[in-house]
Protein backbone atom coordinates (compact mmCIF):
# COMPACT_ATOMS: atom_id res chain seq x y z
CA UNK A 1 0.00 0.00 0.00
CA UNK A 2 3.19 2.39 0.27
CA UNK A 3 4.16 1.44 -2.94
CA UNK A 4 0.52 2.65 -4.09
CA UNK A 5 0.54 5.78 -2.05
CA UNK A 6 3.77 6.41 -3.77
CA UNK A 7 2.48 5.87 -7.06
CA UNK A 8 -0.38 8.13 -6.87
CA UNK A 9 2.23 11.05 -5.32
CA UNK A 10 3.98 10.36 -8.08
CA UNK A 11 1.29 10.99 -10.70
CA UNK A 12 0.15 13.91 -8.91
CA UNK A 13 3.61 15.33 -9.78
CA UNK A 14 3.66 14.57 -13.31
CA UNK A 15 -0.09 16.24 -13.74
CA UNK A 16 1.23 19.14 -11.61
CA UNK A 17 -2.25 19.08 -9.53
CA UNK A 18 -4.22 15.82 -9.56
CA UNK A 19 -7.80 16.56 -6.71
CA UNK A 20 -8.65 13.99 -4.98
CA UNK A 21 -12.48 14.09 -6.13
CA UNK A 22 -10.50 12.54 -9.15
CA UNK A 23 -9.74 9.69 -7.09
CA UNK A 24 -11.19 6.09 -7.99
CA UNK A 25 -13.32 4.21 -5.85
CA UNK A 26 -10.84 1.97 -4.75
CA UNK A 27 -8.20 4.63 -4.04
CA UNK A 28 -10.59 6.79 -2.18
CA UNK A 29 -10.94 3.64 0.00
CA UNK A 30 -7.39 3.26 0.39
CA UNK A 31 -6.80 7.06 1.12
CA UNK A 32 -9.33 6.70 3.68
CA UNK A 33 -7.44 3.61 5.84
CA UNK A 34 -4.39 5.71 5.18
CA UNK A 35 -5.16 9.01 6.57
CA UNK A 36 -7.29 7.12 9.95
CA UNK A 37 -4.41 5.36 10.98
CA UNK A 38 -1.16 7.71 9.76
CA UNK A 39 -1.21 10.48 12.54
CA UNK A 40 2.07 12.51 11.04
CA UNK A 41 0.08 13.44 8.15
CA UNK A 42 -1.21 17.13 8.28
CA UNK A 43 -2.35 17.88 5.16
CA UNK A 44 -4.14 16.90 2.44
CA UNK A 45 -6.33 18.04 -0.70
CA UNK A 46 -6.00 21.92 0.57
CA UNK A 47 -7.43 20.80 4.03
CA UNK A 48 -5.17 21.19 7.07
CA UNK A 49 -6.09 21.08 11.01
CA UNK A 50 -3.67 22.93 13.23
CA UNK A 51 -3.65 21.18 17.15
CA UNK A 52 -5.26 22.81 19.28
CA UNK A 53 -7.30 25.19 17.04
CA UNK A 54 -11.09 25.96 19.10
CA UNK A 55 -13.02 26.12 15.65
CA UNK A 56 -13.21 24.42 12.46
CA UNK A 57 -14.66 25.98 9.61
CA UNK A 58 -14.56 23.97 6.50
CA UNK A 59 -17.64 25.23 5.04
CA UNK A 60 -17.96 23.57 1.43
CA UNK A 61 -15.04 21.84 1.71
CA UNK A 62 -15.76 18.12 1.63
CA UNK A 63 -18.28 18.65 -1.04
CA UNK A 64 -15.11 19.15 -3.52
CA UNK A 65 -14.30 15.20 -2.46
CA UNK A 66 -16.01 13.14 -4.74
CA UNK A 67 -15.46 10.08 -2.10
CA UNK A 68 -15.97 12.16 0.60
CA UNK A 69 -14.90 9.28 3.45
CA UNK A 70 -11.40 10.33 2.78
CA UNK A 71 -11.91 13.61 3.64
CA UNK A 72 -14.12 12.85 6.92
CA UNK A 73 -11.75 10.74 8.22
CA UNK A 74 -8.92 12.65 7.30
CA UNK A 75 -10.39 15.55 9.35
CA UNK A 76 -11.57 13.34 12.51
CA UNK A 77 -8.04 11.47 12.73
CA UNK A 78 -6.42 14.72 12.90
CA UNK A 79 -8.77 16.33 14.81
CA UNK A 80 -7.70 14.27 17.79
CA UNK A 81 -9.81 14.52 21.41
CA UNK A 82 -8.93 18.12 21.18
CA UNK A 83 -10.89 19.31 24.59
CA UNK A 84 -11.08 22.94 24.00
CA UNK A 85 -12.42 22.07 20.62
CA UNK A 86 -15.56 24.38 21.34
CA UNK A 87 -17.08 25.44 18.03
CA UNK A 88 -17.87 23.02 14.46
CA UNK A 89 -18.85 24.44 11.16
CA UNK A 90 -19.39 21.34 8.83
CA UNK A 91 -22.33 23.55 6.98
CA UNK A 92 -23.17 22.53 3.14
CA UNK A 93 -20.80 19.33 3.26
CA UNK A 94 -23.30 16.69 1.87
CA UNK A 95 -22.36 14.67 4.71
CA UNK A 96 -25.18 12.58 4.61
CA UNK A 97 -25.87 9.33 6.61
CA UNK A 98 -22.29 7.67 7.10
CA UNK A 99 -20.71 11.39 7.94
CA UNK A 100 -23.25 12.03 10.09
CA UNK A 101 -23.11 8.84 11.63
CA UNK A 102 -19.32 8.79 11.79
CA UNK A 103 -19.08 12.76 13.45
CA UNK A 104 -21.72 11.73 15.82
CA UNK A 105 -19.07 8.67 17.15
CA UNK A 106 -15.86 11.33 16.79
CA UNK A 107 -18.18 13.47 19.11
CA UNK A 108 -18.47 11.36 21.92
CA UNK A 109 -17.73 12.48 25.23
CA UNK A 110 -16.47 16.29 23.72
CA UNK A 111 -18.78 18.26 26.54
CA UNK A 112 -16.46 21.50 25.19
CA UNK A 113 -18.56 21.89 22.40
CA UNK A 114 -20.68 24.78 22.09
CA UNK A 115 -21.95 25.65 18.34
CA UNK A 116 -22.66 22.53 16.09
CA UNK A 117 -24.09 23.92 12.81
CA UNK A 118 -24.75 21.03 10.20
CA UNK A 119 -26.36 23.36 8.05
CA UNK A 120 -27.66 21.85 4.50
CA UNK A 121 -25.71 18.15 4.64
CA UNK A 122 -28.33 15.81 3.21
CA UNK A 123 -28.52 13.68 6.79
CA UNK A 124 -31.79 12.12 6.06
CA UNK A 125 -34.00 10.59 8.68
CA UNK A 126 -31.47 8.03 9.58
CA UNK A 127 -28.03 10.52 9.60
CA UNK A 128 -30.09 12.80 12.21
CA UNK A 129 -31.53 10.58 14.39
CA UNK A 130 -28.01 8.57 14.49
CA UNK A 131 -26.39 12.12 14.96
CA UNK A 132 -29.20 13.13 17.58
CA UNK A 133 -28.14 9.89 20.06
CA UNK A 134 -25.01 11.44 20.01
CA UNK A 135 -26.18 14.92 20.84
CA UNK A 136 -27.73 14.12 24.60
CA UNK A 137 -23.96 14.04 25.22
CA UNK A 138 -22.72 17.68 24.21
CA UNK A 139 -24.33 19.18 27.31
CA UNK A 140 -22.98 22.24 26.92
CA UNK A 141 -24.42 22.95 23.81
CA UNK A 142 -25.65 26.67 23.13
CA UNK A 143 -26.13 26.88 19.82
CA UNK A 144 -27.29 23.71 17.40
CA UNK A 145 -28.04 24.38 13.15
CA UNK A 146 -29.49 21.86 11.42
CA UNK A 147 -31.32 22.99 8.91
CA UNK A 148 -32.14 21.86 5.39
CA UNK A 149 -31.47 18.11 5.76
CA UNK A 150 -34.53 16.39 5.75
CA UNK A 151 -34.78 14.92 9.35
CA UNK A 152 -38.48 14.06 9.07
CA UNK A 153 -40.46 12.63 12.31
CA UNK A 154 -37.83 9.47 12.81
CA UNK A 155 -34.95 12.25 13.03
CA UNK A 156 -36.94 14.96 15.12
CA UNK A 157 -37.97 12.36 17.84
CA UNK A 158 -34.54 11.44 18.53
CA UNK A 159 -33.50 15.28 18.52
CA UNK A 160 -36.37 15.87 20.94
CA UNK A 161 -35.06 13.23 23.42
CA UNK A 162 -31.64 14.72 23.33
CA UNK A 163 -32.49 18.25 23.44
CA UNK A 164 -33.92 17.26 27.23
CA UNK A 165 -30.68 17.06 27.87
CA UNK A 166 -29.06 20.08 26.45
CA UNK A 167 -30.31 22.60 29.13
CA UNK A 168 -27.88 25.48 28.01
CA UNK A 169 -29.01 25.48 24.29
CA UNK A 170 -30.18 29.05 23.23
CA UNK A 171 -30.40 28.99 19.42
CA UNK A 172 -31.99 26.22 18.07
CA UNK A 173 -32.65 26.02 13.59
CA UNK A 174 -34.42 23.42 12.39
CA UNK A 175 -36.10 24.93 9.63
CA UNK A 176 -36.92 22.65 5.67
CA UNK A 177 -36.83 19.61 7.71
CA UNK A 178 -40.13 17.76 6.55
CA UNK A 179 -41.00 18.03 9.98
CA UNK A 180 -44.62 18.07 9.97
CA UNK A 181 -46.91 17.93 12.96
CA UNK A 182 -45.87 14.88 14.32
CA UNK A 183 -42.39 16.02 14.20
CA UNK A 184 -43.17 19.30 15.80
CA UNK A 185 -44.96 17.90 18.62
CA UNK A 186 -41.95 15.73 19.31
CA UNK A 187 -39.72 18.54 19.43
CA UNK A 188 -42.29 20.67 21.53
CA UNK A 189 -42.20 17.98 24.34
CA UNK A 190 -38.69 18.43 24.76
CA UNK A 191 -38.57 22.28 24.64
CA UNK A 192 -39.59 22.51 28.32
CA UNK A 193 -36.31 21.23 29.15
CA UNK A 194 -34.37 24.05 27.55
CA UNK A 195 -35.37 26.83 29.85
CA UNK A 196 -32.70 29.31 28.35
CA UNK A 197 -33.59 29.09 25.12
CA UNK A 198 -34.07 32.59 22.90
CA UNK A 199 -34.34 31.70 19.22
CA UNK A 200 -36.16 28.87 17.43
CA UNK A 201 -36.64 28.64 14.05
CA UNK A 202 -39.28 26.21 12.56
CA UNK A 203 -39.86 27.97 9.22
CA UNK A 204 -41.00 25.65 5.43
CA UNK A 205 -41.44 22.42 7.94
CA UNK A 206 -45.71 21.14 6.86
CA UNK A 207 -46.38 22.26 10.25
CA UNK A 208 -50.09 22.13 10.86
CA UNK A 209 -52.90 23.59 13.28
CA UNK A 210 -52.07 20.39 15.81
CA UNK A 211 -48.37 20.98 15.50
CA UNK A 212 -48.59 24.68 16.00
CA UNK A 213 -50.85 24.14 19.49
CA UNK A 214 -48.37 21.72 20.60
CA UNK A 215 -45.51 24.48 19.92
CA UNK A 216 -47.27 27.24 21.93
CA UNK A 217 -47.75 24.80 24.93
CA UNK A 218 -44.63 23.97 25.55
CA UNK A 219 -43.24 27.92 24.29
CA UNK A 220 -45.42 29.51 27.00
CA UNK A 221 -42.75 28.37 29.55
CA UNK A 222 -40.29 29.71 28.18
CA UNK A 223 -39.21 33.08 29.59
CA UNK A 224 -35.88 33.93 28.07
CA UNK A 225 -37.60 33.48 24.54
CA UNK A 226 -36.60 36.66 22.45
CA UNK A 227 -37.81 34.99 18.50
CA UNK A 228 -39.59 32.91 16.68
CA UNK A 229 -39.61 31.66 13.23
CA UNK A 230 -42.59 29.66 12.00
CA UNK A 231 -43.34 31.27 8.69
CA UNK A 232 -44.13 29.16 5.89
CA UNK A 233 -46.20 26.57 7.31
CA UNK A 234 -49.88 25.73 7.83
CA UNK A 235 -50.79 26.95 11.13
CA UNK A 236 -54.35 28.16 9.98
CA UNK A 237 -56.60 30.59 12.08
CA UNK A 238 -56.58 28.46 15.22
CA UNK A 239 -52.51 27.90 15.53
CA UNK A 240 -52.47 31.41 15.17
CA UNK A 241 -54.60 32.14 17.88
CA UNK A 242 -52.70 29.74 20.26
CA UNK A 243 -49.54 31.51 19.41
CA UNK A 244 -51.02 34.90 20.28
CA UNK A 245 -52.05 33.45 23.39
CA UNK A 246 -48.60 32.54 24.18
CA UNK A 247 -46.90 35.67 23.24
CA UNK A 248 -49.06 37.65 25.99
CA UNK A 249 -47.20 35.36 28.86
CA UNK A 250 -43.43 35.66 27.29
CA UNK A 251 -42.52 39.15 27.62
CA UNK A 252 -39.16 38.82 26.17
CA UNK A 253 -40.35 38.21 22.94
CA UNK A 254 -39.22 40.66 20.29
CA UNK A 255 -39.72 38.78 16.69
CA UNK A 256 -42.33 36.52 15.60
CA UNK A 257 -42.49 35.39 12.26
CA UNK A 258 -45.37 33.66 11.06
CA UNK A 259 -45.94 34.89 7.58
CA UNK A 260 -47.93 32.20 4.95
CA UNK A 261 -49.73 30.27 6.86
CA UNK A 262 -52.95 31.19 6.37
CA UNK A 263 -53.75 33.03 9.62
CA UNK A 264 -56.67 34.65 7.73
CA UNK A 265 -58.56 37.86 9.63
CA UNK A 266 -59.97 35.49 12.59
CA UNK A 267 -56.14 34.95 13.61
CA UNK A 268 -55.37 38.78 13.04
CA UNK A 269 -57.74 39.91 16.00
CA UNK A 270 -56.26 37.41 18.22
CA UNK A 271 -52.58 38.95 17.21
CA UNK A 272 -53.91 42.65 18.24
CA UNK A 273 -54.84 42.11 21.63
CA UNK A 274 -51.69 40.33 22.05
CA UNK A 275 -49.64 43.00 20.69
CA UNK A 276 -51.29 45.72 23.09
CA UNK A 277 -49.64 43.81 26.26
CA UNK A 278 -46.34 43.25 24.55
CA UNK A 279 -44.22 46.32 25.26
CA UNK A 280 -41.27 44.28 23.95
CA UNK A 281 -42.33 42.81 20.44
CA UNK A 282 -40.02 44.98 17.70
CA UNK A 283 -41.13 42.82 14.67
CA UNK A 284 -44.28 41.17 13.98
CA UNK A 285 -44.51 39.21 10.10
CA UNK A 286 -48.07 38.10 8.93
CA UNK A 287 -47.38 38.34 5.24
CA UNK A 288 -49.42 36.53 2.80
CA UNK A 289 -51.48 35.73 5.42
CA UNK A 290 -54.65 36.61 3.82
CA UNK A 291 -55.84 39.90 6.49
CA UNK A 292 -55.32 42.96 4.12
CA UNK A 293 -59.61 41.88 2.76
CA UNK A 294 -60.33 42.84 6.68
CA UNK A 295 -59.37 46.42 7.44
CA UNK A 296 -60.91 46.22 10.27
CA UNK A 297 -58.96 43.88 12.05
CA UNK A 298 -55.69 45.18 10.39
CA UNK A 299 -56.30 48.67 11.58
CA UNK A 300 -56.96 47.28 15.47
CA UNK A 301 -53.27 45.19 14.55
CA UNK A 302 -51.76 48.51 13.55
CA UNK A 303 -53.32 50.49 16.65
CA UNK A 304 -52.14 47.67 18.92
CA UNK A 305 -48.77 48.31 17.31
CA UNK A 306 -48.32 51.73 18.59
CA UNK A 307 -49.96 53.32 14.71
CA UNK A 308 -47.45 56.50 14.25
CA UNK A 309 -45.42 55.68 17.17
CA UNK A 310 -43.84 52.90 15.60
CA UNK A 311 -43.92 50.53 19.02
CA UNK A 312 -43.88 47.62 17.01
CA UNK A 313 -42.64 46.75 12.91
CA UNK A 314 -45.48 44.51 11.45
CA UNK A 315 -45.58 43.56 7.55
CA UNK A 316 -48.89 41.93 6.18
Amino acid sequence: EATHLDSLVEDGYQHRRRHVSELSGSEAAFLSRFVAVNTQLQSLGGLSLKEGASKWNLKSRILEWKHKHAAIAFILTRAGREESLSDIYLRENNLGLSGGALLGEWMTGLASIRTLDLYNNNLGAEGSAALGRKLRELTNLQRLQLSCNQMGVEGCAVLGMALRLTPNLAKLFLSNNDVGDLGSTAIAAALSHVQGLQLIQLSSNGIGCQGAIALAASLSSLHSLQEIALSRNQIGAEGGAALAQVMQHTLSLNTLDLGYNNIAEAGCWHFARAVNVLSHLKQLCLEENGIKSDWEAARALYSAAGGSNNKCWIRF
